[in-house]
């Protein structure tokens, strides 16, 4: 993982600019996020998604600290590292968890405890979601699978 203070983003390609400022102000817009104090780039893909890992100042002691934030052309989300050690892990289960939201609006069901997606509970919504998933699950994590 590369802290995110070591990328030149002048050198870089403008997605990776843009997806670190859609995952500061996605975490900085959360009542429960009182600052950012580090980040780091986990994973990216030119033009589709990156995922960072972020050290915060929570508002609360039962607030995790470090937290991956998963952007761009999908929903945005956060996850917890618990269960996720790398950024191929936390994709995994962003991926996971997106496919039950994608699977309870198709369904008719409540999408309530389910991740929360920045998009209507549509069907089409869904749809689109879902190609989106699959094409991350089955052409970018057998990639990065290997790469911790």
């Amino acid at each position: 993982m590369k802290n995110i203070n070591e990328i030149n983003f002048s050198k870089e390609e403008s997605s990776l600019h843009c997806f670190f400022q859609e995952a500061q102000s996605f975490l900085n817009n959360k009542k429960w996020c009182n600052a950012i104090e580090d980040g780091f780039l986990g994973l990216w893909v030119e033009g589709i998604l990156a995922v960072f890992k972020f050290i915060i100042v929570p508002v609360s002691d039962d607030i995790d600290k470090e937290l991956w934030v998963i952007v761009g052309d999908i929903p945005p989300a956060y996850l917890v590292t618990d269960y996720a050690p790398d950024s191929t892990s936390a994709l995994k289960i962003y991926v996971e968890e997106m496919h039950l939201w994608v699977e309870a609006v198709l369904k008719g069901k409540s999408i309530d405890n389910l991740i929360p997606v920045n998009v209507p509970a549509t069907r089409d919504n869904a749809k689109n979601l879902e190609k989106r998933l699959d094409f991350i699950f089955n052409k970018i994590i057998p990639i990065y699978k290997d790469v911790i």
